[in-house]
């Protein structure tokens, strides 16, 4: 029995070291940790394996080392080491414990066809991950809960993500510090989607991350260097705070702006109304105990969180450019509606491709398609996540055609499958068949 505990006490040490990694984002370090702790576990587990008085010690180290099989990859492991668990006497709670280890071990064999670091990777996001918890408030199908509370709440929480995501680059670069400043960051809000890293459905559960140690892309020092430790900044500054402090509450104030809060917290406060007719909590990583129930926020400290911003009515000629910029036809457009670019500082639109040409090549739309179209004095942007494609010219005319040009470019790049294509570009190749056709060399 001594040796068994000397051994856990060494998986003990090993796991408290794999944490310290993870804190500092460094996922090799975590994993190889992980993978050493879990080999001082087994091996105090299976030294107890026919003692079957030894309880609950026993199965108490089979769980442990069971769930740092699944942590590190070794599924099969799990599995087995959960069988000589069951084969002793388990106390109750720990029976139920060991059938969800198991449960999990099984469906996580099943799902992974990647290498074996990849659910320790998964692992790793979901130790930094905010676990929420929804649930109606009035039981009417008893734990059941409406679709789109679910679909809301996450996505008011994705929105509040990537708004702070946002407002903290531009408060830590300047537009000189890069080249193309806005593709910059529009890359870097790509890089931080938020997450969804594991999920229960008996009273919803979801647990939500961003990947800022691993598959993040290889940027500047400056970049890098700023988005360590911003998703646990968010969570201290957006989720654990305390809405009710003047303290934590001038801080706030302190550090954002009236539009910048409100980009932030407006869609939290969105989420925790007293009308909703569900509740959210945050719990443990397992959705077993509940840690925290968000309550409703004050009508006082929305007033000082999200204040009314009074929006400063833009001249006719403001207005108007847009009309300009949408129309497809100009000469369509009267003399008095046409102004100059340079009347405008910034407009956000939305075009519907309906025909995509480019020297005698076409692409025929089969279902509607949008892309939104950026004015930033004095050039019109492109940005097009589906399909990957970022462009820019000083003319409304200029920008679609090069757009254009690139998606066909990339259509006929990708319209022979290729088994050398990614899991990524086998996506975009999908995309790009359920959404066009292709002609070349049509008659004029």
């Amino acid at each position: 029995m001594n040796k068994a505990l000397d051994l856990h006490n060494e998986s003990i040490a090993k796991s408290f070291l794999a944490l310290q990694a993870k804190k500092r984002n460094d996922f090799a370090e975590f994993l190889k940790l992980t993978k050493e702790a879990f080999t001082f576990e087994r091996k105090a587990a299976l030294l107890l394996k026919d003692n079957l008085k030894a309880e609950p010690t026993r199965s108490v180290l089979f769980r442990s080392a069971a769930t740092l099989a699944i942590n590190s990859g070794e599924y099969s492991e799990a599995i087995r080491l959960i069988s000589f668990a069951f084969i002793g006497d388990p106390h109750e709670e720990i029976r139920e414990e060991l059938l969800e280890v198991i449960e999990r071990a099984t469906y996580e064999s099943e799902a992974s066809k990647q290498n074996k670091d990849e659910n320790a990777y998964l692992e790793f996001l979901r130790d930094k991950a905010i676990n929420i918890k929804i649930e109606p408030k009035i039981e009417y199908y008893r734990k059941a809960i409406v679709v789109d509370s679910i679909l809301d709440t996450l996505k008011n929480l994705r929105t509040s993500i990537e708004n702070y995501v946002e407002v903290n680059f531009k408060k830590s670069f300047l537009e000189k510090d890069f080249m193309e400043f806005h593709k910059v960051l529009e890359g870097v809000k790509r890089d931080y989607r938020p997450l969804c890293v594991n999920l229960k459905f008996q009273s919803f559960g979801a647990s939500i991350c961003v990947d800022d140690a691993v598959n993040f892309k290889e940027y500047n020092p400056k970049i890098l260097e700023w988005k360590k430790g911003l998703f646990d900044k968010y969570k201290t500054e957006v989720i654990d705070i305390n809405y009710e402090s003047s303290d934590s509450l001038k801080e706030i104030i302190d550090k954002y702006s009236d539009e910048e809060r409100n980009l932030i917290y407006n869609p939290i406060i969105d989420s925790l109304k007293d009308k909703n007719r569900y509740r959210v909590s945050l719990t443990d990583k397992n959705f077993r105990s509940v840690e925290k129930t968000l309550k409703p926020i004050s009508k006082t400290t929305q007033d000082i969180l999200v204040p009314k911003i009074k929006k400063e009515i833009e001249p006719i000629s403001k207005t108007l450019i847009q009309s300009w910029a949408l129309a497809e036809a100009p000469d369509k457009v009267s003399k008095k509606d046409i102004f100059k670019s340079s009347e405008m500082e910034y407009a956000e639109f939305t075009n519907t491709i309906s025909d995509v040409s480019f020297e005698k090549e076409y692409l025929i739309v089969k279902e509607p398609y949008q892309i939104k179209i950026v004015y930033k004095k004095p050039h019109f942007s492109i940005e097009d996540n589906t399909f990957e494609i970022f462009t820019r010219a000083e003319t409304f005319s200029e920008v679609i055609m090069s757009y254009n040009k690139i998606l066909i470019n990339i259509y006929k790049k990708f319209k022979i499958p290729n088994p050398e294509f990614s899991v990524e570009e086998n996506v975009l190749k999908e995309n790009l068949d359920k959404t066009f056709t292709f002609i070349s060399g049509a008659a004029d």
